[in-house]
């Protein structure tokens, strides 16, 4: 279960399948990444990727290099793909919840916004080493 908390097993489970595309490859930012991610977790994601750059605990998403976006420090190129495991059911509704959704926010700036429910979603483990300065096992 530890593998599973800190993202460093490959895992499968039903949940979404989210394409995100702009009108150029640039269109997307990485804010759009961070928004889209903070309403799945809020929607009860168990686990998330993008472009198979797997989400943890101190993940980032930024620009690096001019326009390119680096999820944890792993560049990643449009289209983008985001999985998450949980509740397919919440977490689609959560997406297009109408005026306040995900979905109509990227529309209003031309963007599209593609969900899929899914009963075989798979999501890669952490492909980096965990480092960790002041955490150790115990009790």
């Amino acid at each position: 279960m530890r593998k599973i908390w800190f993202g460093s097993s490959d895992i499968t489970g039903s949940g979404v399948i989210i394409t995100l595309e702009g009108a150029d490859d640039a269109s997307i930012t990485p804010g759009d990444l961070i928004s889209l991610i903070n309403e799945l977790r809020l929607a009860g994601a168990e686990a998330m990727a993008i472009n198979d750059v797997r989400i943890i605990h101190n993940s980032y998403i930024a620009y690096r290099t001019g326009r390119h976006i680096s999820v944890s420090g792993m560049i990643v190129r449009a289209p983008f793909t985001v999985t998450a495991i949980g509740n397919p059911t919440h977490l689609y509704s959560a997406i297009l919840q109408g005026h306040h959704g995900f979905r109509y926010r990227m529309a209003l700036d031309g963007k599209a916004v593609t969900v899929t429910q899914s009963d075989d979603v798979q999501i890669s483990g952490y492909a980096r080493e965990l480092r960790f300065e002041h955490v150790r096992e115990g009790l």
